[in-house]
């Protein structure tokens, strides 16, 4: 995908961005569902949800997708929005989380305590010891210290 972003911000500095609204040329500079990775990669997963979903419809409409058909979006519709949902949905979360590390690492003190706070956890077997496992949230909200970084990063 990242490779889509910056095609894209070349053809706006160098103008020609409205070549891909020419639908004999554009066919060729815009992703595509056949694509086999990028951006065209992630339109065919997100496609083929929305395919399966509509031919298999349920009564569970627990998630995004139900949400949209039970308020009446169907056909291509429904695929332009589950796509745009996807692309922000993955964007905004991953810019928070960049934030927060960026602070971490160039903040040698809070590295410093959040390093503290991990290796007390560890001694007092709060969490598992580093490659053994995973740290659940349960137990990653008993992290004080690490709680207060995360909800002021965000």
């Amino acid at each position: 995908m990242e490779e889509g972003f910056v095609a894209g911000n070349a053809a706006l500095a160098w103008g020609i961005s409205w070549l891909t609204q020419v639908p004999v040329v554009g066919r060729f500079f815009l992703p595509s569902p056949e694509d086999k990775e990028g951006y065209g990669k992630l339109m065919a997963a997100t496609f083929r949800a929305v395919d399966d979903r509509c031919a298999n419809p349920t009564d569970k409409l627990t998630d995004m997708l139900g949400s949209d058909i039970k308020h009446g979006i169907f056909g291509e519709e429904l695929r332009s929005e589950l796509l745009n949902s996807v692309t922000v949905g993955s964007f905004t979360p991953l810019g928070a989380v960049c934030g927060v590390f960026l602070h971490i690492i160039t903040n040698p003190r809070l590295c410093a305590l959040l390093l503290r706070e991990f290796d007390n956890a560890v001694h007092e077997g709060l969490v598992p010891p580093t490659g053994v496992g995973i740290i659940t949230s349960t137990k990653a909200k008993k992290l004080t210290y690490l709680q207060a970084t995360i909800d002021e990063g965000l």
